[in-house]
C-alpha cells in the first residue's frame, strides 16, 4: 500500500489534538528521518564488508540498499507533504 496524506491526514476537530501539536509531531518525525538518512549504515553495504558473496548475491545486497533508501525517502516525502497540508 502506498501511503499518501489523503489516506492518513488527521481530521481536525474540537475533540482532537491541536493543529500545532499535530504539526510538531510531524516536524519531529521528519527530523528523525533526516537523522536516519545521516546514520544510514553505508559501510554494511560496501563490497569489502560483503566479501565471500557471489556476483548475483552482491547485486541483491545493492538492491536491498537501494530499496531501503527509497522507503526512507518515501517517508520523508509523506512527512513533508503532511507538514505542508497542516500548515495551509
Amino acid at each position: 500500500m502506498k501511503v499518501t496524506i489523503e489516506k492518513i491526514a488527521p481530521q481536525i476537530s474540537i475533540n482532537g489534538n491541536s493543529i500545532n501539536s499535530l504539526i510538531g509531531e510531524w516536524e519531529e518525525f521528519y527530523d528523525a528521518l533526516r537523522d536516519v538518512v545521516e546514520r544510514f549504515p553505508l559501510d554494511t553495504f560496501h563490497p569489502r564488508n560483503q566479501s565471500g558473496r557471489t556476483h548475483s548475491q552482491m547485486i541483491e545486497v545493492l538492491k536491498a540498499k537501494k530499496e531501503m533508501r527509497i522507503q526512507i525517502n518515501n517517508l520523508q516525502k509523506v512527512a513533508e507533504e503532511m507538514i505542508e497540508e497542516l500548515t495551509k
